[in-house]
């Protein structure tokens, strides 16, 4: 008797630690959920992003606002990290949040005052 519940457990054990999962690289979200939202290519609207901010670089922001610029590039490398690994949602958010950065940004550089909470619409 002891023997069978025993042979019984090991069996039990053995069972449960097997687990069919899909091959290395294949059958998650991350591989079939598309890199696209808001009807505009993540990798366009990132790439387009960045322009802007190299742009703000250019006209002195690194030295008339440089916290906000520091602020702005940490919230892309967020967006292209959350691009990369197929969080599209996550980077969707992101960027969200970089527009609205970019946004305080040019108004500063710009002299105008800062609207908490706006996002600029049609940017790219």
């Amino acid at each position: 008797m002891t023997s069978r519940l025993a042979a019984l457990a090991v069996a039990g054990v053995l069972a449960a630690a097997c687990a069919p999962w899909p091959p290395h690289g294949q059958g998650g979200m991350a591989e079939t959920a598309s890199a696209e939202f808001n009807g505009m290519d993540g990798g366009h609207r990132l790439a387009c992003t960045r322009g802007h901010i190299e742009t703000m670089v250019h006209v002195g922001a690194e030295t008339r606002q440089p916290a906000l610029l520091h602020r702005t590039r940490l919230q892309w490398n967020r967006a292209a990290r959350a691009l990369a690994g197929g969080l599209e949602e996550d980077a969707e958010s992101d960027m969200e949040q970089l527009d609205v950065l970019l946004t305080d940004l040019i108004d500063r550089l710009a002299g105008r005052p800062a609207k908490p909470g706006q996002s600029p619409s049609g940017r790219c």
